[in-house]
């Protein structure tokens, strides 16, 4: 317990890469091949969600109320879509993810 709710954040997310950027499973058809595009997509919806997530934090969130959010469930719901409606479900993910976070009540200020 001695990291910040920052660091806990950092290592989470480098979690949330592994499972929803550089894992593929070879048995759904939607994942077994990624395109450039997608990559790009996942990549720029992981930068948006760590920015996101960041800032609240900075704001006096903690980190266990974040980890309250299925985020790694979310994601990896978010790779089984089509490429063509990626981009769409990502900005409502990451819509409502901003807004869960700003009703939590921060810690401190």
């Amino acid at each position: 317990d001695a990291l910040t709710e920052e660091d806990k954040w950092k290592l989470h997310l480098g979690g949330l890469v592994r499972v929803a950027y550089l894992q593929q499973n070879a048995f759904d058809p939607n994942d077994a091949y990624c395109s450039l595009e997608k990559q790009h997509l996942l990549l720029d919806c992981l930068r948006r969600l760590d920015q996101i997530v960041h800032s609240r934090i900075e704001d006096g969130l903690l980190f266990h109320q974040v980890q309250e959010r299925p985020l790694a469930a979310d994601l990896l719901a978010l790779l089984r879509e089509e490429e063509t409606t990626m981009k769409e479900r990502i900005d409502v993910f990451l819509e409502g993810l901003r807004d869960a976070l700003s009703k939590m009540e921060v810690a401190f200020e």
